[in-house]
């Protein structure tokens, strides 16, 4: 069947009649080998859809090997958690909730690098569907056609303009979604929840230890409270005895940190060194001289980004006086850059790429370029901040090569109007001046005095003579006026043709008019009208809002409406496009705007505007990828640096974490002693260091000794969780401190009791079930799987209806 479908349509293709004979002719007609490249484009975009779905297949492999992973990764957050419940050292906590992070952060990026890979695939597929539609437009046969357009469709979905309906890979795609989501949720869950137990814990702890500070300051009260007066100095001796024993203690615990401090220094000094290579300014960024296509772009896209002054912007930049174009003249080098600051570097890429300017309010760069050219031919394009896929870039250039085609018919026709704007330009021009006025009356006031001359006389007067002078000089004046705009008065003759009034002839009132003849009575009638009848309006008419003209209209309607057809703009003299003279020349000048998306202007200017960018698309992405590829050095460079501190940082870890204890059990001390910047342990506040509690209890006393019994205490407010400064006397500080001592006991219950209810019901802080987590996985899993079935389904039938296609 299929080769009698191709010898008839050769016959068609051939369009003549065709007489058979005893010889066989073995002459191809020219529509076999039309036929035979459609069958071979079809063959070719046949082997693509099944390439994709064979990479399919191993995509959905390594979303099971992913699958497998993610259980072992959850086992192992699990495990961590439990050695993380049973350490005691904070630092060693940090370390395993390190761990954790470490651990879901990885399968994170497993499963976004997968999602990734399945929605390129789905991509792939998505183009290799759209190649062999194209395929079979010049070679299909009606029945397989049908079948395999509506696998494809259910397939694929329906795209018509901006509008999108699902196919089946859509909602594959966002069930997949979905899922990475439903498996991300609980390995939040899982890293978070381990550390919020150890919040709650410390929660719990704080209380704790708030409690036993309120305890002390009771008992510290109550002792104090039951010392004589004659013992407080002697208090106070004491105090100060404990203070200096804890200063020793200080300067030994600083002495030993010292120590341990100068063992790891070499290591340190290695350290300082490689993270001092992430400032130093020796690196630079470069882009060659790019291809001419693209320099005077690139040149746009540069001083958008504010990289360069203005002198290196000139140096690597050079602009056409005449035309303004930009060449490049010289590599664009930036240089004095270090691995943690290159953002000139990423900025000037990001411009070229695709950028918001707040200086220019818009995007800019070339993906901009190809968005606005495809959404001109195309309308909406989706991917607008991603380089143009392939069959993007093929259905802009076949639309280019459309385009083309009609350029050359609005060019005779922005021609033909443009001639006839210029025209009508000059004989505007040339009508004024021979009228001798614009704004100003001086001319129609001169007629206007001689029609008022021969109003005034008698009738008797009013002769055939002096009606005929009058109307030599009104015609005198009509010709120059109306050749300005048409204004002056209008009649009909006895034809019922409509004249001029000053084309009239006068007759007596005895004889009978004919053509364009009027009796002397009627003129002198008619000459009673009002001035600006008769002669037209004082001043000039500037308006003409009329589409077409008439046989009556001067110099300015045919202005007005030649700029509007040709500009798209009209209706007033002000409103016209007025001509650029250059010597005794006139031009089109440069800066034109259109005032609407139908004057010849518009379609002709625009017929090919900004859609060099589908000729060059290529290049531009090719710049894009080689100026990507330059920058991933710097994090390759980045990557190395901190492997290098890593591995030195683990072989001092443990001396590292001794060092930061002893400074943190010295600060417990002595709240001023300072930690080193990396430390990651602190204290909150310093009544809990022996030296400023010491320090605080002194005071105590001494305000007791020199205020009479009066005395100012320091405690701490459970309910704010904050320290604070009260005065009384020491038995109303007793009693004060009794009742926030039972505040105290309250949080302590609090606190543990989020712990229980975190322990039995499972609920986090942001109201999240670990069952609930888990039944979104299971869910979104059989989602994906019925959606994945069905695609695959239909994948298979649209590769039996191809190969059925392809075998007949």
């Amino acid at each position: 069947m299929r080769k009698w479908t191709y010898l008839v349509a050769a016959l068609l293709v051939g369009g003549a009649t065709t007489t058979f004979t005893g010889c066989i002719d073995n002459d191809e007609p020219a529509g076999i080998e039309q036929l035979r490249g459609a069958k071979a484009e079809f063959i070719k975009a046949k082997a693509a859809f099944e390439t994709v779905l064979t990479e399919i297949q191993r995509v959905k492999i390594e979303r099971e090997q992913v699958s497998l992973e993610s259980d072992k990764v959850n086992l192992e957050l699990k495990k961590v958690a439990l050695e993380k419940e049973q350490a005691s050292a904070a630092w060693v906590k940090d370390s395993l909730q390190a761990r954790q992070d470490t651990l879901a952060a990885s399968l994170k990026e497993q499963l976004l690098a997968i999602q990734k890979k399945e929605a390129d695939t789905n991509a792939d597929l998505q183009e290799s569907l759209a190649a062999l539609e194209v395929a079979m437009v010049t070679a299909k046969d009606e029945a397989f056609g049908e079948a395999i357009k509506d696998v494809k469709e259910a397939l694929a979905g329906i795209t018509e303009g901006e509008l999108h309906t699902y196919g089946a890979l859509d909602y594959l795609k966002d069930s997949n979604a979905r899922l990475l989501k439903a498996k991300s949720d609980l390995l939040d869950f899982l890293s978070d929840n381990k550390y919020l137990e150890d919040k709650l814990n410390a929660g719990i702890d704080e209380a704790k230890a708030a409690l036993a500070t309120q305890e002390k300051v009771l008992e510290d009260m109550k002792t104090f409270a039951a010392t004589p007066t004659s013992e407080w100095n002697t208090k106070l001796a004491e105090i100060s005895k404990q203070i200096a024993a804890v200063n020793a203690d200080v300067v030994a615990k600083s002495e030993a940190i010292a120590k341990q401090t100068a063992e790891i220094q070499p290591v340190l000094a290695d350290i300082e060194r490689e993270n001092a290579k992430l400032d130093t300014k020796d690196k630079s960024f470069t882009i060659p001289v790019v291809d001419a296509a693209l320099q005077n772009d690139l040149a746009g896209f540069v001083k958008e980004s504010n990289v360069l002054t203005s002198d290196e912007f000139n140096k690597v930049f050079k602009q056409d006086g005449a035309t303004g174009e930009y060449t490049m003249i010289a590599d664009l080098n930036l240089s004095g850059l270090s691995l943690n600051n290159y953002y000139e570097a990423t900025s000037v890429v990001s411009y070229i790429r695709s950028a918001y300017s707040s200086s220019s309010s818009q995007n800019v760069g070339y993906i901009q370029l190809f968005n606005n050219a495809y959404e001109r031919v195309f309308s909406y394009r989706n991917n607008s901040s991603i380089q143009p896929t392939d069959a993007e870039i093929a259905k802009a250039k076949g639309e280019l090569a459309r385009m083309a085609i009609d350029k050359a018919d609005k060019y005779a026709i922005f021609q033909k109007d443009s001639t006839a704007w210029m025209d009508s330009y000059l004989a505007y021009m040339t009508a004024l001046t021979n009228y001798k006025n614009y704004q100003q009356t001086t001319t129609w006031d001169a007629i206007a005095a001689k029609v008022n001359t021969y109003k005034a006389l008698a009738p008797a007067e009013q002769t055939k003579d002096k009606a005929n002078a009058l109307l030599a000089d009104l015609k005198a004046y009509g010709q120059l006026r109306d050749a300005v705009d048409g204004a002056t008065g209008k009649i009909y003759n006895v034809d019922n043709k409509e004249i001029r009034l000053y084309n009239v002839t006068i007759v007596d009132d005895s004889e009978t008019p004919t053509g364009n003849q009027v009796t002397l009575s009627n003129f002198n009638s008619t000459i009673q009208s009002n001035a600006a009848w008769i002669l037209g309006s004082q001043q000039l008419a500037t308006s003409f809002y009329n589409s077409t003209l008439s046989d009556f209209d001067g110099a300015i309607q045919r202005l007005i409406l030649a700029s509007n057809t040709l500009f798209g703009k009209g209706g007033q003299l002000t409103d016209i496009i007025e001509p650029k003279k250059v010597g005794d020349k006139y031009y089109l000048p440069e800066d034109v705007e259109a005032g609407n998306h139908t004057c010849s202007y518009y379609l002709y200017t625009t017929a090919m505007k900004d859609v060099a960018i589908f000729t060059n698309i290529e290049k531009w992405i090719a710049l894009d990828n080689s100026l990507t590829a330059d920058l991933e050095k710097f994090d390759d460079a980045k990557k190395t640096i901190a492997d290098n501190v890593a591995t030195l940082q683990a072989g001092i870890a443990d001396k590292q974490d001794a060092i930061w204890k002893a400074e943190l059990e010295r600060q417990l001390l002595d709240y001023n002693q300072s930690l080193s910047s990396d430390n990651p342990y602190s204290v909150s506040n310093s009544s809990a260091c022996q030296i400023q509690a010491l320090n605080s209890l002194m005071t105590t006393i001494q305000n007791a000794i020199t205020n009479g019994g009066q005395v100012t205490y320091v405690t701490y407010d459970p309910v704010n969780h904050k320290f604070e400064t009260v005065e009384g006397t020491i038995e109303k500080l007793i009693s004060d401190q009794e009742s926030k001592i039972a505040t105290a006991k309250d949080a302590v219950a609090t606190a543990e009791g989020k712990l229980e209810a975190y322990k039995t019901l499972g609920k986090d802080d942001k109201s999240r079930f670990e069952s609930d987590l888990q039944t979104a996985i299971t869910n979104a899993e059989q989602e994906v799987a019925f959606m994945q079935a069905e695609v695959d389904r239909l994948n298979a039938t649209l590769k039996k209806l191809l190969d059925a296609y392809a075998a007949e």
